[in-house]
């Protein structure tokens, strides 16, 4: 079930107060700062609908390509359930896999938030990876940034992409797929 109509936005958790920027300063945030940045991402998607870049794979499974009018070349895949975001040369700084500990919700109906969660792991194509950002995560944990099923959920996504990574899954047969299906296979050594 290929769903092309949907939007996809980021919110990064205790970092609201930027808006559409990326703010370096991690705080608690009142809730009508945060609402007021969903609701302003949800007006910016509602207007700026790009036709077939994001696409709803399953109930569980979104995936992010490039503005087709782009020369980029990347893919971005959201698992809900286990709450790991995986992509793949979306940021030029990592030269392989990049995953991202999130929390993905439907705002609205096919309007789908990325709440970062802090913690990312960068892999290397020879399988060796780096946990980052755990002094965000525990300055957010805190400072009362975090909720406590958000802490839950980053631990147990944190437990679930190191547990693939330590029994060396990763990357695993769908997630090749999904990115031989999406992407130009030249540009992937998977």
């Amino acid at each position: 079930m290929f769903v092309n109509e949907i939007s996809i936005f980021w919110n990064h958790v205790g970092r609201e107060h930027a808006v559409f920027h990326y703010a370096n300063e991690i705080k608690k945030n009142s809730v009508e700062i945060k609402n007021k940045k969903i609701e302003l991402c949800i007006q910016n998607c509602k207007q700026n609908k790009t036709t077939n870049r994001f696409i709803k794979y399953n109930s569980n499974i979104l995936i992010e390509t490039p503005n087709p009018e782009n020369q980029e070349s990347f893919i971005i895949v959201y698992c809900i359930d286990t709450g790991l975001q995986f992509s793949l040369n979306h940021k030029k700084k990592y030269t392989w896999w990049l995953i991202d500990i999130v929390d993905i919700e439907e705002v609205e109906e096919n309007i789908y938030c990325v709440h970062d969660l802090f913690i990312d792991i960068s892999v290397e194509k020879n399988g060796t990876y780096r946990v980052l950002d755990i002094d965000e995560f525990e300055y957010a944990c805190s400072i009362g940034v975090l909720t406590n099923e958000q802490i839950t959920k980053s631990v147990r996504s944190l437990a679930t992409a190191l547990d693939i990574l330590n029994a060396d899954l990763f990357p695993q047969t769908w997630l090749k797929e999904l990115v031989l299906q999406h992407q130009n296979n030249t540009l992937i050594n998977t």
